[in-house]
């Protein structure tokens, strides 16, 4: 952290917000239960945007379960606008393409545990909704059929042009970059990509200058990542580096400021690369193995160059290429005023002068304020959780440990205000599992659980994401196993350091989390006095015939890559429902019925074979809900659930 100088004396920040949201680190002990809606209740605002001149914000608005853009006048906060896509579709991505013009992704509803699935629809509007247009897939016009859904990526949204953007968009197997007018959907083709599922990036004078691939070589037997090179539109792309992925994460990000080289993500490090020499200098080296997971700009709105990046060994940090560039000074000065929380800056005006700065922590979901540099004044706009008092929330803690192999495993303590020895615990498992990762950031799960009076442990386990692809792909094929061993290594922790009551221990967890609560009530059957696995795997051949992940060339590759599924011998080792004899938990099962991700077949081959033994379970299945639930009402009632479950089973 930057030392705040004599600058931030300069820098008078006015606040125009309740003490209340500061200095909540400083409340009395309140154990009081609070009602589940206090954890779980959706925000009706959850993201924030504003507009190149600073005349509108818009923001994604949850209205009757479905999530919509909605364009404000940021001086008075009227909605002037409202755009959805119906019932079945929300708004996904959004933000502005000029001064007066929105835009909006249209994703498929899921349920919380999947990523949105995109459509491949992006829409256009101006700020008083009208104008409205479909930009992709290109619309039908006379004579021509509508155009395919394809992913795509806006690239850049062309200051100079208020009528066109550079956009990204993957037809088949290759990127191919256009320029789109953002008022008739017309496209003028730029670029292709010059291998098979690369990536196109620019430099900042909108020149289509490098392509960045990773594809498997089958020879090889690993994936390659190649890099081509040209300086200009019109110039054939020549190969100037190529990599395996073993040797370390080349990732560009952007080039400098004169065009001349590139930053590069190296994992745990910045550097600059040079494309004529083909050579990598070093920017800054980052201590430890947590990689990066994103970046800092300066407030350029034109050009921004990279000025830091932000990582989470544990809590999160920031970490910066130049200290002394009077925008990170601006940053940690703003950074200083909410010496508990993370801030960030979302966006800016053009001209620099306000800012939108969103402020979050393990307490706090997320408050927006608009910083003005005219005024050097910070004025509050909205929290997205204002029902929610944060004194009475628990801190998030990181801890770590030395598994029985010697590898150092990761994770977050929550525990409840005011106690801190020989609790009940409950240990909550990330989904995934691969790439996916616990942060500190406000959880509902363990807020939730904490302020029950349980311990709440998250482990980030082997194969999690954030400590780079050797901590992943390594360990593919080690649930059941290893990865299980991590969790069950992490309780004894919690146990031998006086935290957890050996005798009053949950396993929870949801998707690959829900095999790992089952999993470790057979594999551990002494050490957990229940568990709760949510839309879990329990005969990981299921996945392989019915999940919608097979119905993908690149899902079934994962399939039998990181589950070994098509080995019959090694899913019977690895799935729980092979292994219900070693039985002591209580359990309680949940599962939507249609889940395609985990499909409801795992829940009744598990309970077919628990009634066969006359095993005693509680379940709750709801009819219209997938992979994981979302109905609002649904939500309350389970959590409502899985308290009077835990009380009854590890309670005082």
């Amino acid at each position: 952290m930057i030392k705040i100088n004599t600058f931030l004396k300069k820098v008078l920040v006015t606040f125009i917000v309740l003490q209340s949201y500061i200095n909540y680190s400083f409340a009395a002990d309140n154990t009081t239960r609070l009602p589940v809606e206090t954890f779980f209740k959706y925000s009706e605002i959850n993201s924030l945007s504003i507009s190149p001149t600073g005349k509108y914000l818009a923001a994604k608005v949850k209205i009757n379960d479905n999530m919509q853009l909605a364009v404000m006048l940021a001086e008075s906060h009227k909605i002037i606008s409202l755009l959805n896509f119906g019932d079945d579709s929300e708004v996904g991505e959004f933000g502005w393409l000029n001064n007066e013009r929105v835009y909006a992704s249209m994703v498929d509803k899921v349920g919380p545990l999947e990523k949105a699935q995109a459509t491949g629809f992006l829409f256009s509007a101006n700020a008083d909704g009208s104008k409205k247009r479909q930009l992709l897939p290109t619309p039908a016009r006379p004579g021509k059929a509508m155009g395919q859904p394809s992913a795509f990526r806006i690239v850049d949204t062309l200051d100079d042009d208020e009528e066109h953007i550079l956009i990204d968009i993957i037809d088949s197997k290759f990127s191919s970059i256009y320029k789109l007018n953002i008022f008739n959907a017309r496209q003028t083709y730029v670029a292709k990509a010059a291998q098979e599922y690369g990536r196109l990036f620019t430099d900042n004078n909108q020149i289509v200058r490098l392509s960045v691939g990773t594809t498997y070589d089958k020879e090889k037997e690993e994936s390659v990542t190649t890099v081509y090179y040209r300086d200009n539109n019109k110039d054939d792309w020549q190969l100037i580096d190529e990599r395996s992925i073993k040797d370390g994460i080349f990732r560009p990000i952007a080039f400098t400021k004169d065009n001349k080289k590139l930053y590069i993500n190296a994992g745990t490090s910045i550097k600059l690369y040079d494309p004529k020499t083909k050579q990598l200098s070093d920017i800054i080296d980052l201590p430890g193995d947590a990689v990066i997971e994103n970046y800092i700009y300066d407030f350029d709105a034109t050009n921004p160059t990279v000025v830091g990046v932000i990582r989470e060994p544990g809590y999160l940090v920031k970490e910066y290429l130049d200290t002394s560039h009077p925008d990170v000074q601006l940053m940690e000065s703003l950074s200083a005023a909410f010496p508990n929380d993370f801030v960030r800056v979302i966006n800016t005006t053009k001209d620099n002068n306000k800012l939108l700065v969103v402020v979050y922590s393990d307490l706090k979901q997320g408050v927006y304020y608009l910083f003005d540099r005219s005024t050097n004044k910070l004025s509050f706009l909205l929290d997205t959780a204002p029902h929610r008092d944060y004194k009475q929330m628990a801190p998030m803690k990181p801890f770590s440990f030395i598994a029985r192999d010697g590898l150092e495993i990761r994770g977050y303590l929550t525990l409840p205000k005011g106690k801190t020895k020989n609790l009940p615990l409950v240990q909550v498992v990330h989904g995934g599992p691969y790439g996916v990762k616990d942060s500190w950031r406000f959880n509902p799960e363990a807020q939730y659980f904490a302020n029950l009076g349980y311990a709440v442990m998250q482990v980030n386990y082997r194969g999690s994401g954030g400590r780079g692809k050797s901590f992943e792909y390594d360990h593919f094929r080690k649930m059941g196993m290893e990865m299980q061993d991590d969790l069950t290594d992490a309780v004894h922790w919690a146990v031998k350091e006086g935290i957890a009551d050996k005798n009053r221990v949950c396993i929870y967890g949801a998707s690959y989390g829900g095999y790992a609560a089952m999993m470790g009530v057979v594999k551990e059957p002494d050490l957990y006095k229940c568990a709760i696995p949510y839309v879990g795997v329990y005969d990981i051949a299921v996945q392989k015939d019915e999940s919608d992940t097979r119905l993908h060339k690149s899902g079934r590759k994962f399939l039998e890559e990181a589950w070994n599924a098509y080995d019959e011998e090694f899913v019977k080792e690895r799935s729980a429902i092979y292994h219900l004899d070693k039985l002591k938990a209580a359990l309680f099962l949940v599962h939507g019925r249609m889940d395609a991700r985990v499909p409801i077949k795992n829940y009744e081959l598990l309970t077919k074979k628990l009634d066969e033994m006359n095993y005693p379970y509680e379940s709750l299945v709801e009819d219209h809900e997938a992979h994981g639930f979302r109905d609002q009402d649904n939500v309350y009632n389970l959590y409502k659930k899985v308290g009077v479950f835990l009380d009854k089973h590890i309670g005082q």
